[in-house]
Order: structure tokens, then C-alpha cells, then sequence
């Protein structure tokens, strides 16, 4: 007996070549409670300050700020609460 095959997941990638740092602004449309976790988690791979706009404040993501905070990260929530 055979198995389906699995379906392959691809992205957009790009190889930047540079001297310098690369930095920039992403905008991320069709914020989710959940997408706020997983740039939070990415946000870790990034040196410097990350800046997240837009995130609803619910359980989940306090779970996550004292998660990163274990961690040793710096994480200021800016906004109402």
C-alpha cells in the first residue's frame, strides 16, 4: 500500500548580499491573536528592537511576555490594557 504523497509547503524567500545591515518594516495584514504569538517568537531570531503594533492583548500573549522575559528578553507592552 502506497501513501499520498505530502504536499510540499513553499514560501517567498529572498538572499540579500550586503555590506550592511539589512533592516526594514514588514506590515503583516489580517492580524490574528495567533499571529501576535508567532511574531513574538521571531522576534527573538532579530538583533536589536523589534516593535509589534496592532496585537490584541489577550491571555496568550501574557503567557508569551513572561515567557520571554524567563528568557532574559526586555518586553514593554505599549498601549491600552
Amino acid at each position: 500500500m502506497t501513501s499520498a504523497p505530502e504536499p510540499e509547503l513553499t514560501a517567498s524567500r529572498w538572499l540579500v548580499r550586503s555590506g550592511r545591515p539589512l533592516s526594514g518594516t514588514v506590515r503583516v495584514s489580517g492580524m490574528t491573536k495567533n499571529a501576535g504569538l508567532k511574531q513574538m517568537a521571531a522576534a527573538l531570531l532579530a538583533p536589536g528592537t523589534t516593535t509589534i503594533r496592532n496585537v490584541a492583548r489577550v491571555s496568550d500573549l501574557d503567557i508569551m511576555i513572561d515567557v520571554l522575559r524567563a528568557m532574559g528578553a526586555q518586553v514593554d507592552w505599549m498601549g491600552p490594557d
